[in-house]
């Protein structure tokens, strides 16, 4: 199956300028009383609120996926690898994506739909705009984000054609992907370490 690697970089570029925009005095007041009033931006607070949510999700299965990989990290390791202060190798979820795509522990589709996932999150954690997934843009990320294959758990959910439902039954049917990959890599035959003299 062909990837959209090019159309994906696109669709970036394009999210990240709207998302970027700064708003004019009159819409930046509005943003500001509502962040107090929550009413006024209730949706977009959300929707905020659910892409982050989701991609923490992502994050925390990639790094349990990688980590298998790792038989022989220590705690120490594993905070150096993932975390230290943000400044890890590995801290970052694009890291992650590229890691668990090199490790075979994702497909080219999969990681399509990881990056699709994280570039989703990291606008709505960064726009200073009001943002919400019924927007033009965000919609049209969405949109390239592929539906779960037949017979797996999450093609049993109705799939709703909103891309709110879209990118969240997306980032379910990876969550419970790299689940499994965790569950069936700790059943595979380990090869004992040989003593050396």
């Amino acid at each position: 199956m062909p990837t959209r690697r090019g159309s994906l970089t696109r669709l970036d570029t394009d999210l990240k300028s709207w998302a970027k925009r700064i708003p004019e005095s009159h819409e930046l007041y509005a943003i500001l009383t509502g962040l107090v009033d929550v009413r006024q931006h209730e949706a977009a607070a959300k929707d905020r609120t659910a892409a982050m949510t989701a991609a923490a999700f992502i994050d925390f299965a990639l790094q349990g996926a990688i980590s298998l990989h790792l038989p022989n990290a220590t705690e120490r390791h594993r905070k150096d690898l993932f975390d230290c202060g943000g400044a890890g190798p590995l801290s970052s979820i694009s890291a992650k994506i590229l890691m668990a795509h090199a490790l075979g522990i994702i497909s080219d589709i999969e990681r399509e739909d990881l990056d699709t996932i994280r570039i989703i999150r990291n606008n709505f954690a960064h726009s200073m705009i009001h943002m919400e997934f019924s927007d033009e843009a965000v919609l049209k990320e969405c949109s390239a984000l592929h539906e779960p294959d037949e017979g797996s758990f999450m093609s049993r959910i109705q799939w709703e054609d909103d891309p709110k439902s879209r990118f969240v039954y997306t980032v379910g049917a990876l969550f419970f992907r790299l689940s499994i990959y965790e569950k069936e890599f700790s059943m595979l035959p380990r090869e004992r370490p040989t003593s050396s003299p």
